[in-house]
């Protein structure tokens, strides 16, 4: 009896010890600890009225009987190129390099535990970004934005896919 339960406990321990040895890449972090490093840009989804901005696009196009082209060109994404890189630095600035580009441009950031507000060197024109998920390597963020113009209302979902 006592050499099943002792055999019963050592396989509980070992198991339990095992499981406790997960991959710590998949823990949820906290902003304020998590985005300190260099980010690159993997991808970026935009959403227009819960709708992909291709299908947008092609809607609002054939609605005006206009070429694709000439809707597409009033959406600057430039921002949004895969391979832009954000560091965020332990001291509260940051520096963002988009693809392609020499020069960086820098800034001031500060976060809450789901959310990283970035603003310009002297701390004007914030920007709020929503963090959907973060890990030590990889991030998703997300900002909503909603105009009315008239009877018309608008509302842009950005998702930003990091890696670390």
């Amino acid at each position: 009896m006592k050499k099943g339960l002792l055999s019963f406990l050592l396989a509980a321990f070992v198991a339990a010890s095992f499981s406790s040895c997960s991959d710590d890449t998949d823990e949820e972090l906290s902003a304020t600890v998590g985005l300190v490093g260099t980010w690159t840009l993997q991808s970026a989804d935009v959403m227009i009225n819960d709708k992909s901005l291709e299908e947008f696009v092609t809607e609002l196009a054939t609605l005006l009987n206009v070429p694709e082209e000439t809707i597409a060109g009033e959406f600057e994404m430039d921002e949004f190129s895969s391979g832009t890189t954000i560091e965020f630095r332990d001291n509260g600035t940051f520096l963002l390099t988009e693809a392609g580009e020499s020069t960086a441009e820098s800034g001031l950031w500060t976060a809450t535990d789901k959310t990283v507000t970035i603003s310009d060197a002297d701390g004007d024109d914030p920007l709020t970004l929503e963090i959907r998920s973060l890990t030590s390597n990889r991030a998703e963020m997300y900002l909503v934005e909603q105009e009315t113009e008239g009877d018309v209302t608008t509302k842009m979902e950005f998702t930003l896919n990091f890696t670390k």
